[in-house]
């Protein structure tokens, strides 16, 4: 998967600086030694797994001041509290569906106890 989107990336044409303002050659030599982007494409693509591999998703493009680690470290509390509530309630909603389903009159039932 990795391959794939990394190979799909790099065959888009454009790069992902173009939609801003015309940059000097010297800004965009900056920013793309910045994100590698100056390097040969196998370089590019063993550095970049290397990275994520060990979970360093270094900056993003268009927020450059934050690491996606950050980014994911902001939203994770959120997320998880979510998904956890979601848990209980599928749980607690299957549960009492097959109480209700479930015939009493059935010899171990636990509700005609």
């Amino acid at each position: 998967m990795f391959t794939v989107s990394f190979l799909l990336m790099h065959a888009a044409p454009g790069g992902p600086f173009d939609r801003e303002r015309k940059l000097t050659p010297e800004v965009k030599a900056n920013i793309e030694r910045r994100y590698d982007l100056d390097k040969p494409l196998p370089v590019q693509y063993f550095h970049e797994m290397f990275r994520d591999l060990h979970g360093d998703f270094r900056l993003r493009y268009n927020l450059g001041d934050f690491s996606v680690n950050q980014i994911i470290a902001a939203g994770l509390p959120r997320s998880a509290t979510l998904g956890i509530l979601a848990l209980v309630f599928a749980v607690t909603r299957r549960f009492f569906a097959l109480a209700w389903c479930r015939p009493c009159g059935a010899a171990g039932c636990w509700i005609s106890r």
